[in-house]
């Protein structure tokens, strides 16, 4: 299985006026997803990478039926932070624009190796329909074989040790698996 999963809890003990103790939760997971770790919080607003829900669910939904298109919604940091990744920061400071443009750089060969395809890639505009508080710097379509091949795309060996340039681009983001169906 390709998501792994473990939570602590942090038990903090109140007491109200009348003497009651009240016990408050707050939960972190480490999340190992396609090789990756990270900690999320459950108030989470923003988001770079797949929840373990999110993950699984994915994996249920689309294993073993085909093409998949990933709606990639980026919304770029206005300087690069590598503290994940201090191993690939450039010697100057940089743009989240700049470090996802090095992001695409490595990936795009090993996108392809895969036997996925980017199909757009475009500067995003404010909604026409949507809050108006929401806006993303770029939008961007890939077309993957299978999820299959997404999932071994993301544990490749290549494409981790370069990852870290995504993670330092983005200030959030959004992923949508979508498939084809037809419209009628």
């Amino acid at each position: 299985m390709f998501l792994k999963f473990r939570h602590n809890d942090q038990k903090t003990q109140f007491r109200n006026k009348l003497g009651y103790t009240t016990f408050y939760v707050k939960m972190t997971f480490s999340i190992q997803f396609f090789m990756h770790k990270y900690e999320v919080s459950m108030n989470q607003s923003t988001y770079v990478h797949p929840s373990p829900k999110a993950g699984q669910q994915f994996y249920l939904e689309h294993h073993g039926k085909g093409q998949i298109v990933m709606l990639n919604l980026l919304k770029f940091r206005a300087i690069a932070d590598y503290i994940d990744a201090p191993h690939l920061a450039p010697k100057a400071e940089i743009s989240g624009a700049a470090a996802y443009q090095l992001y695409a750089k490595y990936t795009l060969p090993l996108l392809e190796k895969a036997g996925s395809k980017t199909l757009f890639f475009g500067k995003c505009s404010p909604f026409m329909i949507g809050p108006e508080a929401e806006k993303w710097d770029a939008m961007l379509l890939v077309q993957h074989e299978s999820a299959e091949r997404f999932i071994a795309f993301a544990q490749d060996e290549e494409y981790l040790k370069i990852a870290g340039h995504r993670t330092a681009a983005l200030e959030d983001s959004r992923l949508l698996p979508m498939v084809k169906s037809s419209l009628l």
